[in-house]
């Protein structure tokens, strides 16, 4: 890692630890805030304090943009245990050194929930994080490991293979209603450094392989993105030195993840751009072995050599049994490779690591089970049985292994795979590379827009 990306971190993350002693605005025992009070961070940036969402009929404990009309929350603390709106509540240090939310006629309704101790204060971070405090440097609880909707800079987004902890950030129910949503967006729960939006318990969109550090200075913005993966844990955290811009990134209640910008110029929320973008983005949607996006009117098509596994649910647009091969393979020798260009490659893939093209080509060859391979960077990747996800959208390269066709009717034959040179737009690098959202957001930025 360069010199200037661990000065980036070091800011970061140093000046977030000061904030913390140098704020006025702190809860302890004997201090609360009810009503319209609130508490708002060293710099001004967040607040803390009551909110009613839309024209909602209940009120909630949350963190908001202090300074950006519209009142932005990011994070809500009883999101599960709302409070009739002409109720009074009360958020302070409980007896037990927790921070607590009561009711009006002292109901707990929500609490830190931590092991219980003495001489506590909560405080207001300028990043945003709320932190229950013991000393100086003990931090006993963080809203950072509870988030809702919204990925903040200096978030950690992962999980931990020891515990089995996972954080991830989780949409509202909709736009009035913060109790979790369907939606929410985080780490690979296999502990693999890829990330994913998930619907409920399934994979809603999947993200291809990240960079593992990204970081720079663009037009007087310092910035870093990373995967980190050490021991048992594997995280995702961001961060900027807070300049002219804000950066807004969040999981919607209709399952995108957005990512939006505020300048100091404009104070105003504008839209950047959200995944998924079209049906052809959703994982699976059509099958195994079926590709999405295609030239033909159909939004799902089998590849060469393959059927409909259901043809009347496919001709009523229901994809997602997908399609089976109208010859079996023959594991004989005498199959071959059809190649296919700017295909998503398919998830559950098993990597070799560096060889040859044509020593990647015979490791799929001696086993039968294999369906297909690709050769990218030198380095060989075979997928076993069916494959998925398969969209004609991206530069990536996939084919299927068969034979019994005239050649005729193949629009390319080869004996192995190797990607072509091809150029891409900076949108495609987006979906291709998580890392490249934060490159594009502050490329296209500039002090002058409004």
């Amino acid at each position: 890692m360069e010199l200037d990306s661990v000065l980036v971190l070091w800011l970061v993350f140093s000046s977030s630890c000061l904030t913390l002693f140098a704020s006025e605005e702190i809860i302890e025992v004997g201090k609360s805030i009810t009503g319209n009070q609130k508490m708002v961070s060293a710099d001004g940036t967040f607040a803390l304090g009551f909110f009613t969402p839309g024209n909602s009929t209940f009120s909630y404990l949350g963190i908001w943009y202090n300074t950006i009309p519209g009142q932005t929350v990011v994070w809500v603390a009883n999101r599960e245990s709302p409070i009739p709106q002409h109720s009074t509540a009360v958020f302070t240090i409980g007896d037990d050194g927790n921070l607590v939310l009561f009711d009006e006629k002292d109901k707990l309704i929500w609490s830190s929930n931590v092991s219980s101790t003495n001489s506590t204060i909560g405080a207001l971070l300028d990043n945003g994080n709320l932190v229950l405090t013991h000393g100086e440097f003990n931090i006993l609880w963080q809203s950072f490991e509870h988030p809702t909707d919204t990925f903040l800079p200096e978030m950690k987004i992962g999980y931990n293979g020891k515990t089995g902890k996972r954080i991830m950030i989780n949409s509202w129910t909709s736009n009035e209603d913060p109790q979790p949503g369907n939606f929410s967006f985080g780490i690979d729960p296999e502990g693999r450094p890829r990330l994913y939006i998930f619907k409920q318990n399934s994979i809603h969109f999947r993200f291809d392989d990240t960079y593992e550090y990204l970081g720079g200075n663009l037009r007087g913005t310092a910035w870093y993105l990373s995967i980190v993966s050490r021991n048992d844990e594997v995280y995702l955290t961001y961060g900027y030195i807070k300049g002219w811009i804000t950066l807004r990134v969040f999981v919607d209640p209709a399952g995108h993840l957005q990512v939006l910008f505020c300048t100091q110029y404009a104070n105003k929320w504008k839209f950047i751009f959200q995944v998924p973008q079209t049906l052809c983005d959703i994982y699976a949607q059509c099958g195994p072995f079926g590709s999405c996006g295609g030239l033909t009117s159909e939004l799902c098509m089998c590849l060469t050599g393959f059927k409909p596994k259901f043809s009347t649910d496919w001709d009523n647009g229901k994809w997602t049994d997908g399609c089976v091969r109208k010859v079996a393979l023959g594991c004989d020798g005498k199959d071959r490779f059809l190649k296919y260009e700017n295909m998503k490659l398919p998830d559950h893939t098993i990597s070799f690591g560096h060889m040859s093209v044509n020593e990647c080509e015979t490791q799929c060859i001696r086993n039968c089970s294999c369906s297909a391979y690709a050769y990218l960077n030198s380095t060989c990747l075979i997928w076993i049985g069916d494959y998925w996800t398969l969209a004609a959208t991206i530069l990536m390269a996939e084919f299927s292994m068969f034979d019994f066709m005239a050649l005729s009717q193949l629009p390319m034959v080869d004996q192995g795979i190797q990607l072509t040179d091809k150029k891409i737009s900076l949108q495609e690098l987006f979906l291709r590379y998580v890392p490249y959202w934060f490159l594009l957001v502050l490329f296209c930025l500039s002090p002058k827009e409004g």
